[in-house]
């Protein structure tokens, strides 16, 4: 029993000690915590063809839930590649299951300069059946690129968020447009 309550005290200690560790969430306050305000300051171009759409729409859905700004700090520009592989190879040499990849090239442009300040890629890979009915496999298909595309969204936006937080805290950033409902 004594062992018990020493373990429990030695957990409560240690998580006391996480705030102290200097460990901050990025998310901290939701859509009005100051994630969501530096964000706000971001434009996305245009991504050409349909998975650029699709991906544009998916990174303003989590950059900017209050519109478009209209004064951006910055400029996301992203270029996407597909490549879809078939494997699962039968006899008759015909595929079972297909892999659909997603790359993701980017760049964050300071709008003041038109300096690149970050880049990077992201990459995306699901795989889904191919069955007998061509419309059940396209369906799987665009459920795989769904899927992929959220997940380039969620990379980018994190990377961006982190990118311009380490800015803000070194005091090098104009604070970003406030968002609707978050008036000073």
């Amino acid at each position: 029993m004594m062992r018990h309550i020493g373990i429990v005290v030695l957990l409560c200690a240690a998580l006391a000690a996480v705030p102290g560790c200097g460990f901050r969430p990025l998310y901290g306050g939701g859509n009005m915590g100051q994630t969501a305000v530096d964000l706000s300051g971001v434009a996305i171009a245009t991504i050409p063809e349909r998975v650029g759409q699709m991906l544009r729409n998916k990174l303003l859905d989590r950059v900017a839930p209050y519109g478009e700004p209209s004064e951006p700090l910055w400029l996301l520009q992203v270029s996407v590649s597909e490549q879809l592989l078939g494997y699962g190879i039968q006899k008759d040499a015909t595929s079972t299951r297909a892999s659909l990849r997603l790359e993701a090239t980017f760049s964050l442009v300071d709008r003041k300069t038109g300096a690149t300040t970050l880049s990077g890629s992201s990459i995306s890979i699901n795989s889904f059946n191919i069955l007998r009915r061509s419309y059940s496999t396209a369906a799987a298909e665009a459920d795989a690129r769904e899927r992929a595309v959220s997940d380039l969204a969620e990379d980018m936006t994190t990377r961006v968020a982190i990118f311009i937080a380490a800015i803000r805290e070194k005091g090098s950033l104009v604070p970003a447009p406030q968002p609707p409902g978050k008036q000073p």
